[in-house]
């Protein structure tokens, strides 16, 4: 049977706990704008690969590439330093966002876009815009949107890349964990 897959950097509990608090402290600067619909801070998480509906056969060909990308880099450092409204293109926002910095992650998405295409394997989406998405709400001008200034100063090492399904409920997504491979490899 098809699962609506995707390749993942999960995040740890306690970088969680830090953005929901800074997430919290946002909050006033948009009440009366925006009625944000909070996502479940387990699903948070910084995006490496939509693949959409996929055969059993293929999510092991994606398992593959994950387990030989992971294998290739040591854990990437990855940096939260910013919080925005987003999509960034478009006049409408629609979405709440942690900007992610990260030269390390960049060279791990290279290397999985690499691997997927040696087994004849592509993604919805090839664009890389690494984010995290937190909240979501009805679509706003950005000129109404006001200026998120909350300082975030956050940095953590990516323990793995996890291979997750994604079940559309009426309540939006529910993310389950397929596969877990760790970094493993030497810088």
């Amino acid at each position: 049977m098809d699962k609506r897959v995707f390749a993942a950097i999960n995040l740890p509990s306690e970088i969680r706990a830090e953005i929901e608090a800074v997430l919290f402290e946002a909050e006033p600067s948009w009440r009366g704008i925006i009625t944000p619909r909070i996502l479940d801070r387990e699903n948070w998480h910084i995006t490496m690969g939509f693949f959409g509906n996929r055969s059993e056969a293929e999510i092991g060909l994606i398992k593959e590439a994950i387990e030989e990308t992971a294998s290739a880099f040591a854990e990437p450092e990855i940096k939260l330093r910013k919080m925005i409204f987003g999509p960034i293109h478009g006049k409408e926002a629609r979405m709440i966002w942690l900007e992610v910095e990260s030269k390390d992650l960049e060279n791990v998405k290279k290397s999985f876009d690499q691997n997927l295409e040696k087994r004849g394997l592509n993604l919805e989406n090839k664009g890389f815009s690494p984010h995290i998405t937190l909240a979501r709400f009805q679509p706003v001008n950005f000129d109404r949107l006001p200026a998120l200034e909350n300082k975030i100063d956050l940095v953590f090492r990516a323990k793995s890349l996890d291979l997750m399904e994604s079940i559309l409920s009426s309540k939006g997504s529910v993310y389950g964990l397929i596969s877990e491979i760790d970094f493993g490899g030497v810088k």
